[in-house]
């Protein structure tokens, strides 16, 4: 799969709220579409906090300069947070860079942490799964006197000597190409099997270590099996819960940019989601027995496996008689009615208020404090179903 035109995003989320340090949340979702030699940087801006700069470096990764042609002693550029994005023309093609920015509160003036992504300059992107064969394309002005170089520890795949001729260094099968071409400067290299290692970039570079003419090799395989959590994770009928489902894409070369990924929730009659997370309210008895499973997609369509399926099954009490009263942290489905006891299956909390050597459980065990548990009734006319 070939793409002419580069889009890295960054897929860390934060909240868009002040964190405890007093200090910004730093940006999100960077993009880098590279056009030529211009990079142009787009990020969003966290809101609701007085942001009024974005401070932008540029890190040539190879020789670990900052670079964005302004004078020495200052190595960045502070934009205002009405704009978020800026072009930074220039780039020497076929080399690694970072960007990295930072958002700022003026006046006593406040530093988000640094948000960072990788990007390559070259036009020419290829995509493929692990284990799949690709064929990578590109060109060059050379002629003569030049390596074709893969991603992996600069290995030579072959040599172009005097006269165009071509000097095979690949004996292991990983790599096809043509020995016999007489169009030097269109270079065409099967990759066998990709894996992770074969991922970044491919050239055309004299013997003297320039380079000229460069394609990127991105591999890929679907997203991890999600993890599917549930809070709270033992529901009571009348709560509210969430489901959450947690993924993380699969992408190569190490820093290039990844993408949000979007879920699927398998199973979900009623409940509200938004994104990762999917919002039952008021559970009912109708909900027991309702499988819940979920799925992640990223940009590339690639899906993960199923997650495991949690099934609703939640408790129900019911108070009845005379004595009706109401205190925290009792419902449980080992509550004896005939007795007014607690069989075995305590949770750590209700473990704590539980007077020692005693399953009993009373009132006088549970602090107003623990105003966070649920209510429900203690007597020995409750029923449980």
């Amino acid at each position: 799969m070939e793409f002419f035109h580069i889009l890295f995003l960054f897929s860390f989320d934060f909240l868009s709220v002040m964190q405890a340090s007093g200090k910004p949340d730093p940006p999100t979702d960077v993009q880098i579409h590279v056009n030529g030699s211009t990079a142009r940087v787009s990020w969003i801006i966290p809101t609701n906090q007085g942001i009024t700069w974005s401070r932008i470096y540029l890190q040539d990764s190879k020789n670990k300069t900052w670079d964005l042609n302004l004078s020495p002693k200052i190595k960045y550029i502070d934009i205002m947070s009405t704009t978020n994005s800026f072009e930074i023309e220039n780039l020497k093609m076929c080399s690694e860079y970072i960007v990295k920015i930072k958002c700022i509160i003026k006046g006593d003036p406040k530093y988000s942490d640094f948000t960072r992504q990788h990007f390559w300059m070259t036009n020419k992107t290829f995509i493929a799964d692990i284990n799949q064969n690709v064929t990578l394309s590109w060109t060059t002005s050379l002629t003569e006197f030049f390596n074709v170089q893969s991603a992996f520890n600069s290995t030579i795949i072959y040599g172009v000597q005097g006269g165009g001729y071509i000097i095979s260094n690949s004996e292991s099968g990983k790599y096809i190409f043509d020995d016999t071409q007489t169009h030097v400067k269109d270079i065409k290299v099967t990759v066998i099997h990709v894996n992770k290692i074969d991922a970044g970039l491919y050239s055309a570079e004299t013997t003297n270590g320039n380079v000229d003419g460069c394609c990127l090799l991105i591999v890929t395989t679907k997203p991890i099996k999600p993890v599917l959590t549930i809070q709270p994770e033992h529901p009571f009928v009348g709560d509210n819960i969430t489901f959450t489902c947690s993924s993380t894409i699969q992408r190569w070369p190490t820093g290039y940019g990844t993408s949000h990924l979007s879920y699927q929730f398998i199973g979900n009659k009623r409940g509200a989601t938004d994104n990762n997370e999917l919002q039952i309210n008021k559970l009912t008895l109708s909900d027991k027995g309702t499988s819940i499973k979920c799925q992640a997609t990223d940009n590339l369509m690639q899906v993960s496996n199923m997650s495991t399926t949690v099934t609703l099954d939640p408790f129900l009490f019911i108070c009845s008689g005379s004595h009706q009263s109401k205190f925290n942290n009792t419902k449980h489905p080992d509550f004896q009615a005939s007795t007014g006891v607690l069989a075995t299956r305590l949770t750590v909390n209700q473990q704590r208020h539980r007077p020692s050597g005693s399953n009993t459980i009373n009132s006088t065990n549970f602090p107003a404090s623990d105003a966070h548990f649920d209510y429900t009734c203690l007597f020995s006319d409750a029923i449980i179903q």
